[in-house]
């Protein structure tokens, strides 16, 4: 969770410095990458990457839980950006 922590921060001074905020999963490693973040090699607690969920002016990143499989009961929001 501790580099899930960063995610937010830099989201929101790249929006405050270009008004820019991804859109999608390919904007949000981008400008990730930006901010010295490796976004791709986050994992959640059972070692897999976390999913983009983009809905109106929120990203949600999403951890499959422990049953690795995505849309299932488990999956679980492990962070959420609102846009500012």
């Amino acid at each position: 969770k501790e580099n899930l922590a960063r995610i937010e921060p830099a989201l929101k001074k790249l929006y405050a410095q270009s008004g820019r905020f991804p859109k999608t999963g390919k904007e949000l490693i981008e400008e990730l990458k930006e901010a010295g973040i490796d976004y791709p090699s986050l994992r959640d607690g059972w070692g897999m990457p976390y999913r983009a969920v983009f809905r109106e002016r929120v990203i949600y990143l999403v951890s499959n839980g422990p049953d690795k499989i995505p849309d299932s009961k488990d999956d679980y929001a492990a962070a959420e950006i609102h846009l500012p």
